[in-house]
């Protein structure tokens, strides 16, 4: 079973030729008008052309396949290029809510900061002094444990 006969199988009478059977109908005719040119009938030249013309199916078949791992090698090297884009992306968004996070610890740290701080000079303690800068420091080391 040769390569037309499996495109009449499969696609039946009124298939439309491939490009593969275009390039090669071409090519036929090419070397026709050569072997007319040339006038020179030899036999070598019609086992060649017969050759050319009745393509195996096992040839057929190995062909497409050799097409098709060129075709995945470069789809392969295709998604490569969209694997190294994306995880760019994915590292910069990262980045991005990580310096979200430090910010919004940073603001509401310094928020409970001042919110121990005494609004008067009369009304200051000590103690308030003492536990708003201990709370300082604590969420300063949670920030820099946490937020990198």
């Amino acid at each position: 079973m040769d390569s037309t006969q499996l495109s009449l199988i499969i696609g039946g009478p009124n298939r439309p030729p491939s490009k593969r059977q275009l390039a090669q109908a071409q090519a036929d005719e090419i070397a026709r008008r050569s072997t007319a040119r040339s006038a020179t009938t030899s036999s070598s030249s019609a086992a060649a052309a017969d050759a050319a013309q009745g393509e195996g199916y096992w040839a057929y078949l190995s062909r497409n396949v050799q097409e098709r791992t060129e075709r995945l090698g470069i789809m392969g090297d295709g998604v490569d290029r969209l694997e190294e884009n994306s995880a760019g992306w994915a590292s910069d968004v990262n980045k991005f809510v990580a310096k979200q996070k430090r910010g919004l610890m940073m603001g509401g740290t310094l928020l409970l900061f001042f919110s121990f701080l005494p609004s008067s000079a009369s009304a200051f303690h000590p103690a308030h002094f003492f536990l708003s800068f201990f709370l300082l420091l604590s969420c300063f080391v949670f920030i820099l444990r946490h937020a990198v």
